[in-house]
């Protein structure tokens, strides 16, 4: 997953985005009403390896294993154990134990009460202290338990004999045996002096900074809260819009367009409002957003005409139905004819044929004679786009005979120079009865210097498709807000090995869903 595709994934899922950022701002702001911030109490135990008598040598590992100690579930249960309602999981999330370089162990206690914050550290720092205290004498208690019986048995030695030296103080046996119970006594106290001193030798650890009330609660601030809300409500944003623009197999954007198809992104069409008054707007007016992108989309198309003077031949073609390509289709028409080009307009549309219905008509409004295709010969039947004015509508074959010459018809529309060849009622009739080699034939001997058609949609239409691939311009309308990827890669493969020069040109536009 790229960087690229991230920001892709964002721009398209915006409002998912702002939608779980908000949310999650929201649960920042009311979390701290719900979770009410508790004290903390910290006490510093100081971690220091035991003399070299009782066996251990490396410091590392001696710190190693006394926090796996601080961290035992015995030491849980021996401290839960003096605080009633405790449990060792409700002491795990409540002690926190931390190390800080070299041997200073920190213990952090939390709690609603400052009290018990302070109490609760201290007693897991000394219960840390009393357990390694009983780890490292285990050893030595059964040594030290003989020498105290003895020094025990000797005290009552010398009890009696000194009972009896006061009734016999002169007794020389009496005073020789008690000296050498007492010198008994020395030897086995100086023997429990190193005992103890190997005790005090393997408790090196101390408490070296006992945990103190605290003052002030601890915790984040409600703009803290807040942030950090908003923080982790844009993150997972982002991750649902990436997730969803990786599943749902749709455009992201224009970039990614421009990989499937290997072309470069001709222009791309804003929805304006000045186009909402459907197709013929587009012949009525040019918007200023659109002039602009219009001008070099013709200067694409125009560009690769011809260069021995031909015909030059544009189809405007759509990756989806209702996607703005009779629209684009005049404003193109109309754009190119004031570049001084006669240029005549096709409806080859066969699903929706818009222009035939609306716009071959005399006048281009509406009203009179159909213009159409004449399969007769003789004078007059030839007419071209110069003679639009005077012959539109009068040679009219809604059934053309087959072997039998074509010769289109034409009329005039508000724009000087563009003029509208029709097929009158169902544009796809004329290219199913005299088939497409012919009409494009015909359309060579006209006069028009350049050949613009509605070609609808090159998804649905199998006409669409023969005329794409035959033509010298197409100019393929993609609409991002709803176009699968799949259809995409379907078109490019249309055009592997086809001298057509591909312009595509993005249209905002959201195409309707078509019912089966």
């Amino acid at each position: 997953m790229t960087l690229t595709f991230l920001l892709s994934s964002i721009k398209r899922h915006l409002r998912l985005v702002i939608l779980v950022a908000l949310l999650g701002l929201g649960a920042g702001i009311a979390l701290p009403f719900v979770r009410g911030s508790v004290y903390t109490a910290e006490a510093s135990v100081l971690l220091a390896p035991p003399g070299t008598s009782t066996g251990f040598q490396d410091a590392d590992k001696f710190i190693a294993a006394q926090l796996n100690l601080l961290s035992s579930t015995a030491l849980l249960e021996k401290v839960a154990a003096k605080f009633p309602g405790e449990t060792p999981r409700t002491l795990r999330q409540a002690v926190t134990v931390a190390l800080e370089p070299p041997s200073a162990v920190t213990i952090s206690a939390i709690s609603v009460d400052a009290s018990q914050a302070a109490e609760l550290a201290n007693t897991y720092a000394l219960s840390y202290l009393d357990d390694q205290r009983e780890r490292l004498t285990g050893s030595l208690d059964a040594d030290i338990a003989v020498i105290n019986d003895q020094i025990a048995s000797l005290d009552e030695q010398t009890n009696e004999i000194t009972s009896q030296l006061v009734l016999r103080p002169t007794d020389a046996a009496l005073i020789t045996q008690l000296n050498s119970i007492e010198d008994r006594r020395s030897r086995l106290l100086e023997r429990q002096n190193d005992l103890q001193a190997q005790v005090d030798e393997g408790i090196s650890s101390e408490l070296t900074a006992p945990a103190e009330v605290p003052e002030k609660k601890t915790g984040l601030t409600p703009l803290q809260w807040a942030l950090l809300g908003l923080f982790a409500g844009t993150f997972a944003g982002v991750g649902l819009a990436a997730a969803r623009a990786a599943m749902s197999g749709m455009l992201l954007d224009a970039q990614q367009l421009e990989e499937l198809l290997g072309s470069p992104v001709a222009a791309r069409i804003p929805v304006v409002s000045e186009l909402a008054g459907g197709p013929e707007a587009g012949l009525e007016i040019l918007p200023v957003k659109v002039a602009a992108r219009l001008d070099r989309l013709c200067v694409r198309a125009e560009g690769v005409g011809p260069a021995d003077g031909r015909q030059l031949r544009v189809a405007v073609v759509g990756t989806a139905a209702e996607c703005g390509v009779t629209t684009l289709s005049l404003m193109l028409g109309a754009r190119m004819a004031q570049s001084r080009m006669t240029v005549g307009l096709v409806d080859a549309d066969g699903l929706s044929p818009w222009i035939s219905r609306r716009l071959s008509r005399s006048g281009g409004n509406g009203s009179g004679e159909a213009a159409g295709w004449s399969g007769t010969t003789g004078p007059g039947a030839s007419r071209g786009a110069r003679g639009r004015g005077r012959a539109a509508g009068t040679e009219v074959a809604t059934v053309t005979q087959p072997g039998r010459e074509l010769h289109p018809t034409a009329v005039p529309t508000a724009h000087e120079r563009l003029v509208v060849i029709g097929e009158g009622t169902r544009a796809e009739q004329l290219f199913q009865e005299a088939g497409l080699d012919d009409v494009l034939d015909a359309l060579g001997r006209t006069d028009v210097d350049i050949v613009v058609f509605d070609g609808g949609s090159l998804i649905d239409a199998a006409l669409a498709v023969r005329l794409a691939q035959q033509v010298d311009v197409v100019v393929l309308v993609v609409p991002l807000a709803r176009q699968p990827i799949d259809q995409i890669r379907v078109v490019r493969r249309l055009f592997e090995g086809r001298d057509v020069e591909v312009l595509p040109v993005v249209t905002d536009v959201v195409p309707r869903r078509r019912l089966d």
